[in-house]
């Protein structure tokens, strides 16, 4: 399991970061993919696609609004799940 700070994310779940693509040549050397958690304090979600097909994907975006789990994915769509607390 990786944790990964993040300035933001997209539409695909893909990290917005700080620029220098440090995680995404750590991840693509890795021979096995972890299941990927992003953190951030404050949601800054897009659904427009900003990001490169090497930047890393998350399967958990975990902010103190909510959690997004990344769901099935299919050849023209991805799916999400949002998992809200109790407030």
């Amino acid at each position: 399991m990786a944790v990964v700070p993040v300035v933001g994310v997209d539409g695909k779940m893909r990290r917005i970061g700080f620029g220098k693509g440090m995680y995404d040549r750590f991840f693509a050397s890795l021979k096995k993919r972890p299941t990927t958690l992003f953190v951030q304090l404050f949601k800054c979600y897009t659904k427009e696609i900003v990001t490169d097909s090497f930047d890393i994907e998350a399967d958990y975006y975990i902010t103190p609004e909510d959690i997004t789990v990344r769901g099935k994915r299919y050849a023209d769509r991805d799916f999400y799940r949002r998992c809200r607390g109790n407030r």
